[in-house]
């Protein structure tokens, strides 16, 4: 059984090449395949009885001088160890062949017959080519969107193969044999190279010739001509003349945040540049937020004031970060982050730097943020979670930087970017704004998704129609809905555990790009105006990106209440519905989730609930833990269904607002159908989620006009005699009363919990649930009954939940 990749000795190797001899769009991947842009890659396979496995790059041995590498012509000669222990020639030669064109000839040679299917495999996403053309010799076939609905073809023999993709027009021309088919949502080739037998000898020679040709088409060409429009034109990295800036410092809002910022940035003159320093082995991601939150504050006030005392202070902390050793590739995120606040104040402070400087920080940006974009552990191009969002803004921003210095970087990096936001912005987006991985997380990906699509608009005057992906647009009114009326956010998944509305750059910058300045009433408008009238003080905490709102600023609009019920749309990633009794401060307030467990940052919520009244979280959501701490003990990222991830208290079934049957977890594949969701009544079918336990399980909640809730759990085909718990966490005082109701207090508030059926209540605290690697939030209990399951199987829960006002 044999399976190897050519080139794998070393992608650097490769990167010469095609700097050197090869037209821009062709390169090689981190393991050595030939890659045509971002959506194409071909690499060598050998397959045996079906099953396939990859060679490792150490039994590629290139020959004495090779690589050997010319202006125009890359040459390899190698000896390929193969996992059988056969061992074969391998020689490869790549050359320019045109503009836009590479000659590729490959040569295997075997001692022996080689006893496998040895072809050249390419790879192209779905979301590439679905909905497209593929022509062999003529004859053209419609691609399916869903590569999953296309039927295997053969061709034997092929010579002319045309590939539409989103950006290029790709054509290979040879001799071949030729089967194109698809699996895990790829479109895959396999090209059969010609076989003969060695004259004189056993063994077998395997030869292939393609001329490659890929134009850039479509999106390709728009950008490739946009981003050589920007010449050295400066600022262009979000603002394109920093006017703008002190306009919005002229307004109302815009003048208190404007006196803040300066105060901040004059707290930050002693202060020496940040050193890197690790959270731990992985990441460095505080070092790369203190210093993007500093440099968007210094090289503000600096716009705001044109006092070099601030230009002085931010080229310290660029050369600083300039002169570190990498910028933490392995965790990108600190990459991206780095890389964001680098570009900024590189290009806003242009002019204030030396030239010496502006080649110190431009290669620290090219060298430690761009090309290690293109390097080994880039899993995040093409996720659909916020690593895609954030990383892809943050290299926008350094390619808009560098791009009159590396155009061909520039433009490669930025169309990679707008095609595989995409992924990201439909699956987080979609259809109407509401945010898988919580309202933490939202934050973070829609961030740096608002500053994408800004850093476009004014670089180009387009965004290529990232802003209108679907969900996009509705998105703040997500972030309305989740806001509880105590300022508590709806914290499912890992958001904080006591997570109050937070600043958020997006909102400002979505509000201003949609004309919904509703949006950051009341929130946003005054937690804004609270900060800005806060003595200046320098602390990172979630305002790294405060100072770009003077980009950002539009007019201040009414107070705006909405719909008393808010829904998701069944069709979203992770359906969440809430509904309130008004918009005023003391108002009933009842969410709840049907997400999936197996979601990036998800938990096993599914059909949990949160609940307030009278201005208290009476049963809340305990959010995430410190992942650093976790991660020295469990595998807290795999998310099947018997992880290490489940272990954890406030991950796991254990903590969460839900019914359980037999003490069995949820499925975690599986996520509930709300069926209801209105501004007094949600109902969720939960059936798939207990697959096993129960043949059917709905949860609903009526909101009724004298501010009571009645939640009721109906549960069908339960094993007679299996014990079914209901469980809420609360951080309030908790008692039973003599009449067999709860009673919950905090403060002058009160809330009376009564259930339907008989039993005892419970109430066990926090720490009798804990393990050594969980983390104690404090104060927070359980409170839960437990019934059997009766003779007939049938079981109906009901909680009464009766505000008793403060």
């Amino acid at each position: 059984m044999m399976i190897g990749r050519f080139g794998t000795w070393c992608a650097v190797f490769f990167a010469a090449v095609s700097a050197a001899a090869l037209p821009p769009v062709f390169s090689v991947g981190p393991e050595g395949g030939i890659r045509i842009g971002d959506s194409v890659e071909f690499e060598w396979m050998a397959y045996q009885n079906w099953r396939p496995s990859f060679q490792k790059s150490e039994a590629m041995k290139p020959a004495a001088g090779f690589p050997a590498i010319s202006p125009e012509r890359f040459e390899l000669e190698a000896e390929w160890q193969l996992l059988d222990e056969v061992k074969c020639r391998f020689s490869e030669t790549v050359e320019t062949a045109g503009e836009h064109a590479a000659m590729c000839r490959w040569k295997l040679e075997f001692p022996g017959r080689a006893g496998a299917m040895l072809v050249l495999n390419g790879v192209i996403p779905a979301a590439e080519l679905g909905g497209r053309r593929c022509t062999v010799d003529g004859e053209t076939i419609e691609l399916p969107e869903r590569a999953a609905d296309f039927k295997a073809r053969k061709w034997n023999p092929a010579g002319t193969v045309e590939l539409e993709t989103s950006s290029n027009r790709v054509v290979l021309e040879g001799e071949f044999g030729l089967e194109l088919f698809s699996s895990n949502g790829f479109y895959r080739l396999r090209i059969s190279p010609k076989r003969t037998a060695q004259k004189g000898s056993t063994g077998e020679t395997a030869e292939l010739t393609l001329k490659i040709t890929a134009v850039p088409a479509g999106i390709a060409a728009e950008i490739r001509e946009a981003v050589d429009k920007l010449g050295t034109q400066r600022p262009r990295v979000l603002v394109n003349q920093l006017d703008t800036i002190r306009k919005n410092a002229e307004t109302p809002q815009g003048k208190l945040l404007a006196k803040r910022i300066i105060g901040n940035a004059e707290q930050l003159l002693p202060v020496p540049p940040q050193p890197k320093k690790m959270m731990d082995p992985m990441r460095m991601l505080s070092t790369s937020q203190q210093i993007l939150g500093r440099l968007t504050t210094l090289a503000t006030a600096w716009a705001l004031t044109g006092e070099k005392r601030f230009a002085e202070r931010a080229t310290a902390e660029l050369i600083n970060a300039a002169g570190f050793p990498d910028w933490n590739p392995q965790h990108f995120l600190d990459t991206a982050e780095l890389t964001l606040g680098m570009a900024l104040a590189y290009d806003w402070l242009y002019e204030e730097l030396t030239p010496e400087q502006r080649d110190q920080i431009a290669e620290a940006i090219i060298e430690k943020g761009l090309k290690p974009g293109f390097g080994p552990k880039t899993w995040w191009v093409s996720t659909t979670n916020n690593w895609n969002q954030v990383c892809h803004g943050g290299l926008i921003a350094g390619a808009l930087a560098v791009a009159d210095r590396e155009p061909e970087l520039a433009t490669r990096i930025i169309l990679r970017a707008v095609e595989r936001l995409r992924y990201s912005l439909v699956a987080s987006y979609s259809p109407r704004g509401a945010y898988p991985e919580g309202t933490g997380y939202w934050i973070y990906a829609s961030d740096f998704t608002a500053l994408s699509l800004d850093m476009l608009d004014t670089a180009f005057g387009r965004n290529f129609g990232l802003a209108d992906t679907p969900g996009l647009s509705l998105t703040g009114d997500f972030i309305q809905a989740m806001t509880g009326p105590t300022g508590y956010m709806f914290n499912c998944g890992d958001a904080h555990t006591f997570q109050k509305r937070q600043f958020s750059f997006a909102m400002f910058s979505l509000a201003k790009r949609y004309n919904r300045a509703d949006w950051l009433a009341p929130w946003e408008n005054s937690m804004l105006d609270a900060y800005s009238r806060e003595t200046p003080v320098w602390k990172l905490d979630d305002k790294r990106l405060l100072p770009l709102v003077l980009t950002a600023l539009c007019p201040t609009g009414e107070v705006k209440t909405g719909p008393l019920g808010w829904f998701s749309s069944e069709s979203a990633a992770a359906p969440i519905a809430v509904m309130r009794s008004s918009w005023d401060s003391d108002a009933v307030y009842f969410g709840l989730t049907a997400g999936p467990a197996r979601r990036n940052h998800g938990h096993m919520d599914c059909g949990a609930f949160i609940y307030e009244s009278d201005g208290v979280r009476w049963a809340l959501d305990l959010g995430a833990q410190n992942y650093s701490k976790l991660e020295k003990e469990l595998h807290i990222w795999n998310m099947n269904q018997d992880s290490d991830r489940w272990k954890v208290f406030r991950y796991g079934p254990e903590s969460h607002n839900i019914v359980r049957i037999g003490g069995q977890p949820p499925r975690v594949n599986e996520k509930g159908v709300i069926t209801t969701a209105t501004g007094n009544v949600i109902e969720a079918d939960l059936t798939a989620v207990f697959a096993g336990g129960a043949n059917r399980v709905v949860r609903r909640a009526e909101l009724l006009s004298d501010r009571s809730l009645t939640l009721t759990d109906t549960l069908q085909g339960v094993k007679p005699g299996e014990t079914i718990c209901w469980q809420m966490c609360t951080r309030t005082d908790a008692t039973v009363q003599p009449d067999g109701s709860v009673l919950l207090t905090q403060g002058k508030a009160s809330l009376h919990l009564e259930k339907s059926v008989p039993g005892e209540w419970e109430i066990i605290p926090e720490r009798d649930f804990l393990k050594s690697f969980d983390q104690e939030a404090g104060r927070v209990k359980m409170v839960r009954f437990t019934v059997a399951a009766p003779a007939s199987g049938t079981a109906e829960l009901a909680v009464r939940f009766l505000p008793g006002g403060r």
